[in-house]
């Protein structure tokens, strides 16, 4: 792939997984041809991603070449209890209960492990060790975890995105805004500034982006489509300028004058 293809390619996927790319490129490697100076505790979950677009493939291959042994796809189609029988046979007992605790203290689903859920970690082959960490953003969802992992992070804001290209703007606001609570619910009192998140999740300035840009203006173009949106957007810039007061004042500036201007618009309850 030449340069100018994978920069033509790069405009095709969403803003997230289009950074990751990006990175993932400019990787230098190191003397046994490995990755050198990771940019993000995400980039294992960025390259499975990357592996399925279907023009990448032959890019994000396993050791041996060929197709990877484990996808997110086909983890997806096993049943919770044989993704916890799997995980079983490689020594790795895990359950809610267990997993979710371990969650707490893990921003993203493939560090949950560290903690000492898997015993034998450094052991492990790299198909036995894929299947751990994509199995561990599955369970994430499947055991209903509140706060949102990185890796959940990354896809919901991605899927908002293909939504609004699809032209189905109702769908995308709710997606982020249900996203935007349950992470608002789980930051912590200290945290006044984007970037803070952006940096506790590993997601390259792409949460920042997101947060300041693309999902007030998805609001503001679902109140423009004459979608019940309005009191939403006005609450959550009431809320994100409290919250975030560190942030860059003109944004919230910017914003306060959205905030202004929607108030004003009639409208149907949300």
């Amino acid at each position: 792939m030449t340069e100018t293809e994978a920069q033509d390619l790069e405009f095709s996927l969403p803003p997230v997984l289009a950074a990751f790319f990006e990175e993932i490129e400019a990787l230098e490697t190191d003397e046994e041809g490995g990755p050198e100076g990771l940019p993000s505790p995400l980039l294992g979950h960025a390259m499975a991603r990357l592996g399925e677009v279907p023009e990448l493939a032959d890019l994000f291959v396993a050791e041996e070449g060929g197709p990877m042994p484990w996808t997110y796809e086909k983890i997806t189609a096993m049943a919770t209890e044989a993704i916890e029988a799997k995980l079983g046979s490689l020594g790795i007992t895990v359950d809610r209960l267990t997993f979710t605790e371990a969650a707490e203290q893990m921003p993203w689903a493939w560090g949950v492990w560290q903690g000492g859920l898997d015993p034998l970690s450094e052991e492990r082959s790299s198909d036995d060790a894929l299947f751990r960490d994509l199995a561990a953003v599955i369970l994430w969802r499947r055991y209903d975890i509140d706060q949102p992992c990185g890796e959940e992070l990354f896809d919901t804001i991605d899927a908002g995105y293909v939504l609004l290209d699809d032209g189905k703007t109702e769908d995308a606001c709710r997606l982020w805004l249900m996203l935007w609570k349950r992470l608002e619910r789980h930051l912590d009192d200290g945290v006044s500034t984007l970037e803070e998140i952006d940096d506790l999740y590993g997601l390259l300035g792409e949460l920042g982006a997101w947060a300041a840009e693309a999902l007030p203006e998805a609001l503001a173009t679902a109140v423009d489509e004459g979608l019940p949106f309005g009191d939403a957007l006005v609450a959550w810039i009431d809320r994100f300028q409290v919250r975030f007061c560190e942030e860059d004042p003109e944004l919230i500036v910017e914003l306060r004058a959205l905030r202004d201007e929607i108030a004003e618009i009639p409208r149907a309850e949300a």
